[in-house]
């Protein structure tokens, strides 16, 4: 009585669920027996027989089971429970003055003796000397082992591990648009799932672009028909040349669901190699894929900045099959080889081209703006963005487009088999969703994505007049015109533009009017103001735009790219010298080249566009 103190009741309305977090197991290959491993994987690899295989996914799986079963008998998998140091400097000193300080602490809280706080802080005390002193010594000798052509990756991977950061393998409670709410791994997984494929749903296309879809298949009823073998080189067996190349030259990634990694087929024998071989062949006549090879494990990784409670705020990586994958790599090669030789790109793509990258896309616009000031001109860019350009591929289209460069026999049945019927889960811990099919796109992490995405955008300025620069990376397109009268130079940028636009209809893409940019550069004091539209919608003119990396200010000045490498380089030296290493900037080459090349890729990058 008389006090102004409540009692204040919580209830929560739902139940505590306690889950097993089971992370996916992987192999101990760092205590693998190789030797052991190749003898037994060709004594099982070559007791097969191909001939009693009627289908390519019973050959595929016998392989897969052959590898899976030795490895798990040679080389183990890694255990649930198993604790890794949290940082890698950590050593058994650490540890040792650890549980000196806690049982000094325990002592404390027995006693509340002053001699006994006294000994608490010696210990604690004692705890920070020898932390300092193992990272050190941890970094010091980092250092000692690199050199001028070290990976930049690298030098942040131990900068981050040094300071305990590591991915998430959990994910929060997730809520949806609609309000309902995913707490397990499996109702997270489905919620993910869900989200994915929406993304390449037909239902993202237009009434009007499902009609020119459509239209164009009409035109093209044969398309999806397989081909006849063709005679030509192009569809002559693989040879163990092919494969060992293509094998050489993949690096370490996760394997799909059968679990079966690059670097357990690099061991195998060459007797076991033609196996793998075989089945490759017997693929590439029959023109038929495993289903497993099309299907996608997708691992959700959280998108910075973006809540993570949001299902949408999360970016989906397909782990597939790697043989498929080494497949692929064969396929690519001769996919490139004449594609090149026969002269069928476009000599304004440079995106994923050998010889070529974003730079020549760079200088082809900077040099024209050269141009245009020397000649006291404007030249007027539009800088193009394709609304999920991947996602929303169209299959069909892609085919329709292989037809027209006059490839066919094997490889098109390939590619088309590759492309249809694929699938993806989703897998949250070790919980997985149900499989969805996928309606649109080239598949998520596969090696001939990229060049089957050039082959579908190869011609998208086909239809631009000669006076008209262009320059294409990938999915990042660009053109502009120069003159001396905007108002001419306007017009014929609007024809192009419509162009564009027509050609995105045809094909089944949507260009983004938010993302698309204008901009002017001129040496004149007063800024032309240039009114372009596309989809009947005014285009934002720019003061300053970031093309292939490169910030483009309107007198190509660079101060803007200038500015923006100056915080960029600022950040990284923050965070380097956050996670402990300032005292180390000093202590001679070794040092001083580590943290120089943390910020050296930024500077370098755009040095060749600089005046």
């Amino acid at each position: 009585m008389g006090s102004d103190h409540y009692i204040i009741i919580c209830k929560v309305g739902m139940s505590v669920l306690e889950q097993n977090l089971k992370p996916a197991p992987g192999w101990r290959f760092k205590k693998a027996n190789w030797e052991a491993y190749s003898f037994l994987s060709e004594v099982g690899l070559t007791a097969i027989e191909p001939e009693s295989m009627e289908e390519v996914d019973e050959f595929n799986d016998r392989i897969c089971k052959v590898l899976y079963d030795v490895a798990d008998t040679v080389i183990g998998r890694k255990g649930q429970s198993r604790k890794r140091k949290s940082v890698p400097w950590w050593t058994e000193q650490c540890s040792k003055a650890v549980q000196d300080r806690n049982k000094a602490f325990r002592q404390i809280k027995r006693t509340y003796l002053f001699e006994d706080f006294i000994k608490y802080k010696k210990t604690q005390a004692e705890v920070r000397r020898t932390v300092r002193a193992a990272k050190k010594k941890y970094w010091r000798d980092w250092c000692s082992t690199i050199g001028d052509d070290v990976d930049i990756s690298e030098v942040w991977g131990t900068i981050r591990k040094m300071g305990g950061i590591y991915r998430s393998q959990t994910l929060p409670v997730l809520k949806n648009d609609e309000g309902i709410i995913a707490v397990t791994d499996n109702e997270k997984a489905e919620m993910l799932a869900k989200v994915f494929v929406r993304v390449h749903s037909d239902d993202n296309v237009s009434e009007e672009a499902k009609r020119l879809r459509e239209q164009n298949k009409n035109q093209h009823p044969d398309v999806m028909i397989k081909r006849n073998p063709s005679g030509d080189a192009l569809d002559t067996d693989f040879t163990l040349y092919e494969l060992k190349r293509a094998l050489g030259g993949v690096k370490h990634t996760s394997p799909g669901k059968d679990y079966v990694c690059y670097i357990m087929i690099k061991h195998l024998t060459d007797r076991s190699l033609n196996m793998i071989l075989c089945l490759f062949n017997r693929i590439w006549n029959e023109g038929k894929l495993p289903p497993s090879w099309k299907h996608g494990i997708i691992v959700p990784i959280g998108k910075p900045g973006k809540d993570k409670s949001n299902p949408t705020g999360y970016r989906p990586i397909a782990l597939t099959s790697n043989l498929c994958k080494l497949m692929e790599k064969l396929i690519i090669y001769r996919l490139n080889y004449v594609l090149e030789s026969k002269g069928l790109m476009s000599p304004y793509q440079s995106g994923f081209r050998e010889g070529r990258n974003t730079m020549d896309a760079v200088l082809s616009l900077e040099a024209d703006i050269r141009k245009a000031q020397v000649n006291k001109e404007v030249l007027v860019g539009v800088l193009f963005d394709i609304e999920k350009a991947y996602d929303m591929l169209w299959k069909e289209g892609l085919l329709i487009k292989l037809k027209c460069m006059g490839i066919g026999g094997k490889m098109y049945n390939w590619i088309m088999d590759f492309l249809l019927e694929r699938t993806i889960q989703v897998r949250v811990g070790a919980e997985y969703s149900k499989t969805y099919k996928i309606d649109n796109g080239t598949p998520q992490g596969s090696v001939c994505s990229p060049v089957l995405f050039n082959i579908m955008i190869n011609d998208v300025f086909n239809n631009l007049k000669g006076d008209i620069g262009r320059a294409l990376f990938a999915d990042d397109g660009a053109i502009w015109k120069r003159g001396r009268n905007i108002i001419c130079v306007s017009k014929k940028l609007q024809e192009s533009v419509e162009a564009v636009e027509d050609w995105a209809n045809n094909w089944g893409f949507r260009l983004s009017v938010a993302k698309t940019q204008v901009i002017c550069f001129t040496k004149k004091k007063r800024i032309p103001v240039v009114k372009l539209k596309l989809y009947k919608q005014d285009l934002e003119q720019v003061s300053a735009v970031k093309y292939l990396g490169v910030w483009m200010d309107q007198r190509l000045t660079f101060a803007t790219h200038a500015k923006k490498l100056i915080d960029t380089i600022f950040l990284s030296l923050s965070k380097y010298v956050s996670n402990g290493k300032k005292e180390m900037l000093s202590k001679g080459p070794k040092f001083r080249a580590s943290w120089a090349m943390c910020i050296k890729e930024c500077m370098l990058y755009p040095t060749n566009s600089r005046p």
